[in-house]
């Protein structure tokens, strides 16, 4: 089965999109609210996806990505989206070196998530 880690400071963020994983597209998921607890869950493996807020209390998806190259680069692969409640101006290339197919604006559609998720899984 699938696994999700979704990375969002907002605990009700984190649910909506856990329900929606679990409840409807049958994956396993993880969570963290911070960029320091993602690297420890990617760190043990089995993460095929990951779903990430722009703004986080340690950081914005920029210093995610930074972190994630210097600690897991072998994580760069796995596909990523940034879900934001902002469209970002710009996506930085370390976006693209990152992995980050693109964003989600938040509040997210069920079935936009699921999309989502079948873009992410197809590519991995």
């Amino acid at each position: 089965m699938s696994k999700i880690l979704l990375i969002d400071d907002d605990a009700a963020s984190r649910g909506f999109f856990k329900t929606v994983a679990e409840k409807l597209l049958m994956m396993d998921t993880e969570e963290a609210g911070s960029i320091s607890e993602a690297i420890d869950r990617i760190a043990e493996g089995g993460i095929d996806v990951i779903f990430l807020d722009n703004t986080l209390s340690d950081g914005d998806a920029n210093a995610f990505c930074a972190r994630l190259k210097q600690t897991a680069p072998e994580a760069m692969a796995i596909p990523k989206y940034v879900v934001t409640g902002a469209h970002p101006l710009a996506c930085s290339a370390l976006w693209t070196e990152c992995g980050i197919l693109g964003f989600l604006l938040k509040p997210c559609s069920i079935d936009e998530i699921k999309a989502t998720v079948n873009k992410c899984l197809s590519k991995k």
